[in-house]
């Protein structure tokens, strides 16, 4: 439910933004559908996040964010569309490194700890996923546009999986 609201939140801020900056207010024709993927991904990123979160500590979640560069640098350097340069690879072995030991040690409080852990690891291929398919309608109709219908395509899916689970606590 938290998820939903605050996709809703954000969208209509974004929305307001648009209004006022004026101009087109959606991405072009032939990068709509491209969006709505977009969309589709964050509402499973943010939705895979806050689950983990029920079983994993806040401290391991943000330690495992943190990775999120990595995993995108990894996949720029697979599609070809960067290239990671000797200090890139450095900065993956240590990502990886810091990753390992987050996940490695005993995690206290927490009887399904490494499955949360796995689920934040999980939510940072989404996030790499959402920020390189979301390159080039970006690059064609802005940020601002891209991000506001992407967003509010995960708000009506977020909101739809609240109606229909209830809205209920993960504790």
């Amino acid at each position: 439910g938290l998820v939903a609201i605050r996709l809703l939140a954000g969208t209509l801020l974004l929305g307001i933004a648009v209004w006022v900056r004026g101009g087109r207010p959606l991405p072009v024709r032939r990068d709509v559908p491209a969006v709505i993927f977009l969309g589709l991904v964050l509402c499973a990123h943010l939705l895979i996040q806050a689950h983990g979160l029920q079983h994993t500590s806040a401290i391991n979640t943000g330690w495992l964010v943190g990775f999120m560069p990595v995993t995108i640098a990894l996949g720029a350097q697979l599609l070809g569309k960067q290239r990671l340069a000797r200090l890139g690879w450095l900065g993956v072995a240590v990502g990886t490194g810091g990753v390992l030991i987050v996940t490695l040690k005993t995690p206290p409080n927490f009887a399904r700890a490494r499955f949360g852990d796995l689920l934040q690891i999980v939510s940072c291929l989404t996030w790499t996923v959402y920020t390189l398919a979301g390159a080039g309608p970006v690059a064609r109709n802005g940020a601002l546009r891209v991000t506001t219908l992407s967003m509010g395509v995960a708000a009506l899916v977020a909101t739809i999986a609240t109606v229909g689970t209830g809205l209920r606590s993960g504790a």
